[in-house]
């Protein structure tokens, strides 16, 4: 199971528009390209799927495709690690795995075991973000009662098939998550200093895979009174893709989780607005790196506010390539930085804008500084030309689609899209919306957003204080490996 981090869902997708681009023609036929002025704009076809309600709030989703006789079948819950007050740093993830160990019908081990002997799989089986815990697999056709009846079964009566004896073996498993994923890795802690510096540290956006300290002194009936009050059917959305009879479907979904009680309604806490007014630094020293990094980051806008759709465009401008942007100042045209990377990254009710560089050989951190400044400073009196959003709005459309190859990848952004906008094919009107951007639109969101309220971090090898950025600006020291605790 791993965790995935404001960076490396939305981002990624983000920063992969700008490599999918020359593949248009590729996947031409799952898109339609429309008149619109001086370009031609591109729309998405949205999934089809239907929606199943049941009187305890459980909503189903399905999206029936006979293209392979394979399945994706995902249970989402809205909890994450937003959800978790002082003192229960990590639970969300620590339920994520708990869930595993145990139900009525189901024996610690058997419920993964049962899905591989019918021939299932699944790359992580479960995940846990700011916002949401989703499970899932990829099973063959003819098991989809088998998996709808072992989520059931622990949706039903959850961590109740488990006791205190596990939980020691999920504490380790959990630090080697954490090792393998943040203290092993150059930097590994710098997202969730990001969120921290940006937000403040008692916003409720955290790390889902933060310090250990609080899971280290937690009881079983601390967790379960924690996890317990999210896992019911009306905090949940079962989604299925793939090879399947929708009726047939339905039916099981209403035999198995039908009867399940319906929970106390679920709360969230409120997004806290960004706590920067003007110019923050940070830095963070890592003994395991050799090349120092310069981060700059914005607060930005969550999965449904119609800013983010601007935001997505202007990192795409910003970042640019050979012949516009960051990429040509900084790599091509006077090779100061070996790579850039520009993205937003949407959580439910909030954001990050980020420009990243690796410097090329000795270059000073503040020297690229500069350049980005430059840069961002432009953005915000000038309006992007054509090119450069044509460029953008192909890129976003194309991976829109080529993102939704997989029947589980189907499941999850069908789920969040009913979770987080009440609409499971959010992301293809949201695309279709962004293909209708102007560049003012883009230019009005750098104005809004990149404020002198930013962050900026100077990632330095371990001792080599003298590679900080602006070092004779005010700046704050960062423990490497606590996940985002903010001085």
């Amino acid at each position: 199971m791993h965790e995935l981090g404001y960076s490396a869902r939305r981002g990624v997708l983000t920063v992969l528009a700008a490599m999918v681009a020359a593949i248009v023609a590729a996947i031409v036929a799952a898109i339609s390209p429309t008149t619109s002025g001086a370009q031609s704009a591109v729309t998405v076809r949205p999934l089809p799927y239907s929606r199943l309600v049941l009187p305890n709030g459980l909503v189903a989703l399905f999206n029936e495709d006979h293209s392979s006789p394979v399945v994706g079948v995902g249970a989402w819950y809205h909890l994450g690690s937003k959800d978790e007050p002082q003192g229960r740093t990590g639970y969300a993830h620590l339920c994520e795995h708990m869930l595993f160990e145990g139900s009525p019908n189901v024996a610690p081990g058997d419920f993964m075991a049962t899905i591989k002997a019918g021939g299932g799989t699944s790359a992580r089986w479960a995940e846990t973000s700011e916002d949401r815990t989703f499970y899932y697999e990829t099973i063959p056709s003819n098991q989809l009662e088998t998996t709808l009846w072992l989520e059931a079964d622990r949706m039903s009566s959850p961590f109740t098939g488990n006791d205190s004896t596990r939980l020691d073996a999920v504490r380790s498993s959990i630090k080697n998550e954490r090792q393998a994923n943040r203290e092993n890795i150059p930097f590994g802690t710098v997202d969730g200093a990001t969120l921290g510096a940006l937000y403040g540290n008692e916003h409720p956006y955290r790390d889902p895979l933060g310090p250990m300290d609080d899971l280290y002194r937690a009881t079983f009936s601390e967790m379960k009174q924690f996890c317990a009050p999210y896992y019911v059917p009306n905090n949940a959305i079962v989604s299925i893709s793939g090879d399947f009879d929708a009726a047939k479907a339905k039916a099981m979904v209403t035999r198995y989780f039908g009867s399940i009680k319906r929970g106390a309604p679920v709360t969230h806490p409120p997004m806290r607005a960004a706590s920067l007014s003007g110019d923050r630094r940070l830095v963070l020293e890592d003994s395991r790196s050799r090349v120092a990094r310069l981060r700059v980051a914005w607060a930005g806008a969550g999965f449904a506010n119609p800013d983010k759709l601007a935001l997505v465009a202007l990192a795409s401008v910003l970042q640019g390539d050979p012949s516009s942007g960051l990429t040509k100042a900084l790599v091509y045209d006077r090779q100061l930085a070996t790579s850039v990377i520009v993205f937003h990254a949407d959580v439910e009710n909030g954001g990050v804008f980020q420009v990243e560089v690796t410097p090329r050989g000795t270059t000073a951190l503040s020297v690229i500084e500069d350049v980005v400044d430059s840069i961002v400073g432009a953005a915000r009196q000038t309006i992007p030309s054509e090119r450069e959003l044509r460029r953008f709005k192909n890129a976003n459309a194309i991976t829109a689609v080529s993102s939704l190859q997989g029947r589980v990848f189907r499941a999850d952004t069908l789920a969040q899209g009913q979770g987080w906008a009440n609409d499971p094919v959010a992301y293809a009107t949201q695309v279709n919306v962004t293909s209708a951007l102007t560049g003012a639109d883009v230019q009005k969101a750098a104005t809004k957003y990149l404020t002198p309220g930013r962050l900026v971090i100077s990632m330095i090898p371990a001792g080599k204080t003298e590679l900080i950025s602006k070092p004779d600006r005010p700046y704050d020291k960062l423990p490497s490996a606590t996940g985002g605790a903010v001085p």
